[in-house]
């Protein structure tokens, strides 16, 4: 089977557990990363994660900055921009985090789907045909 003809881009959470083969993530949902034409991040998970990871909230199975290379290796980090930034900030409130609001926005700028278990998401019209969650 060859690559799905999409871009898509995972919410920071999706990325840990990808990275770390979580059973979180379904075969099905593990399969679309797999098969996706391009996978992204946003460089805004890079700050999420290490901020998580220095509050003791996530527990990574390298070093953090070992990790985070390790990661990097299949994946482009998209980075943060003027117009992702603007973005963000004319997206309704439905979501306070700013890093998910630097996720959606990079997801909408770039043209790509959003894997994402954000249940607050799905609050958002612009994400439409393009999030997929559980």
């Amino acid at each position: 089977m060859g690559s799905i003809q999409v871009n898509l881009l995972l919410d920071t959470h999706i990325w840990l557990w990808w990275i770390n083969q979580n059973d979180q993530l379904t075969p099905q949902h593990q399969d679309i990363i797999a098969q996706a034409e391009n996978a992204y991040i946003s460089s805004i998970s890079c700050w999420e994660l290490v901020m998580l990871h220095q509050r003791n909230r996530i527990e990574l199975i390298e070093p953090l900055q070992e990790w985070v290379r390790s990661a990097l290796q299949n994946i482009v980090c998209l980075p943060l921009t003027e117009t992702i930034a603007i973005q963000s900030a004319l997206l309704d409130f439905h979501h306070r985090d700013p890093a998910d609001r630097f996720i959606i926005s990079t997801a909408l700028i770039h043209d790509c789907q959003l894997m994402s278990f954000d249940e607050k998401f799905v609050l958002y019209p612009e994400l439409e045909n393009r999030l997929i969650g559980k």
